[in-house]
């Protein structure tokens, strides 16, 4: 049994920011000042207070009619601090050897998304290792982050943290390997 969670925190300020000053000089006006560039962000966060709970709900919906048998779906959660949007997924799999078949959700109409399908397992007699490279996030775009909590203690791993168990990789396209007792 793997409880895998994972993270994305992506800071949506300097975007809206850089939206606001081209629509205001593609209209021939002066940029925004501070303050009005304040009254976007707190526009744009009452906004997502009103929708978080919303996409929640709907990606649970999506996210359980997509995971495949031995891949359920423990937690969808986010949180917002200012414009800081974090969203976590938490999924508990059967065995080890899933985490390359675990799917997100995509914008609608597209197909699931499979951040670990270039992910491996190889098992022998004594181990299984699971190895691969978390996906890249576009330049910007945010941070992700990975935790794994194994049923029993690795025999190795490269996590950048432990904590009670839980093994942690964050960053951006960072190498993760995690080896096994059978």
């Amino acid at each position: 049994m793997l409880t895998l969670t994972l993270t994305t925190t992506t800071n949506l300020g300097p975007m809206l920011e850089q939206l606001a000053v081209r629509a205001r000089l593609v209209a021939g006006e002066t940029p925004p000042t501070d303050t009005e560039l304040a009254e976007v962000h707190d526009h744009v966060a009452k906004q997502l207070d009103v929708t978080r709970a919303a996409q929640a709900k709907a990606l649970k919906t999506q996210l359980g009619d997509a995971l495949p048998k031995g891949i359920r779906l423990k937690k969808v959660d986010s949180a917002r601090d200012g414009l800081t949007l974090t969203s976590m997924t938490t999924l508990e799999l059967d065995d080890v050897s899933l985490v390359p078949e675990v799917v997100l959700a995509a914008a609608e109409g597209q197909p699931p998304l499979k951040p670990f399908a270039g992910f491996t397992v190889k098992q022998d007699k004594t181990q299984v290792t699971l190895t691969g490279r978390a996906p890249t996030m576009p330049e910007g775009a945010g941070r992700l982050a990975l935790t794994l909590e194994p049923s029993s203690p690795p025999l190795s791993h490269n996590a950048a943290s432990v904590a009670g168990g839980a093994l942690a990789w964050a960053g951006n396209g960072f190498d993760v390997k995690v080896v096994f007792a059978r």
